[in-house]
């Protein structure tokens, strides 16, 4: 995978180099794509004004890149994970959630589904946030546990 950060003037390509190990840093390696390929004014040198926007272009890019790759890359096989298929306890939540919402019951089967459906969740969410592959997937984790206490907290009341 690479990524290319262009202007109008200049081309430059980035080559990913993972280290899946824990707790490796990731480096890219850029490479001009062509080097004929260079902001230049037309004596041949660059301006300052130049050269402060391209790197402060350059450098927004970059930033976002690095956000975008420590949010959703999997620390364990590297790969970009924003969902997954859904494990057990999310895929209990949504069955019950579902029958709950087809069914409609009312009484003490409403109320031991509630249940069964808070318990799901607030397993999925806790799994999460303890185990989850990159910050996304424990944000999404941690929004779960939010539902889930709000959630017991309309049932108690």
């Amino acid at each position: 995978m690479s990524a290319w950060l262009e202007s109008d003037e200049f081309v430059l390509e980035v080559e990913p180099t993972i280290d899946l190990r824990p707790g490796a840093d990731k480096t890219y390696e850029p490479r001009a794509r062509d080097p004929s390929l260079r902001c230049t004014s037309d004596d041949g040198e660059r301006s300052a004004d130049e050269r402060s926007r391209s790197g402060t272009e350059v450098d927004l890019r970059r930033m976002v890149r690095r956000a975008y790759e420590w949010m959703f890359r999997s620390r364990q096989t590297g790969q970009i994970v924003i969902a997954q298929f859904p494990n057990v306890a999310l895929g209990l939540y949504l069955a019950v959630a579902l029958t709950l919402r087809v069914l409609d019951p009312a009484g003490a089967v409403r109320t031991t589904l509630d249940w069964m459906a808070i318990g799901a969740l607030a397993w999925w969410a806790v799994d999460e946030v303890a185990r989850g592959v990159n910050p996304w997937r424990r944000a999404l984790g941690a929004f779960g546990c939010f539902v889930a206490v709000t959630g017991v907290w309309a049932l108690v009341r």
